[in-house]
């Protein structure tokens, strides 16, 4: 377990345009029905996003396949990938 904890504050630090990933997701340049639907998530920071599944994110009333792929091109756009896969949550 403290491994884990380990990998994921290593994985924390991965800069962002020279950033740490706590950047707000505002940060992003994301449209705002994309940042509505993440905030009804309570994500505020790209980390927290990162460590969601997509299935989670796309759950969120509002988020729509064009939504979603907003999102999605945005992390691909910084180099950021997602972290959660389907059977893991934190």
């Amino acid at each position: 377990m403290i491994e884990l904890a380990k990998q994921m504050i290593a994985v924390g630090e991965k800069a962002i345009d020279g950033k740490p990933k706590s950047n707000p997701i505002s940060k992003l340049g994301l449209g705002s029905r994309a940042l509505n639907c993440l905030r009804r998530l309570n994500i505020e920071y790209v980390e927290q996003l990162i460590w969601l599944t997509r299935d989670d994110v796309r759950r969120v009333r509002g988020m729509g396949d064009e939504t979603f792929a907003e999102i999605n091109n945005a992390l691909e756009k910084i180099g950021i990938t997602w972290l959660a896969t389907k059977n893991y949550k934190i």
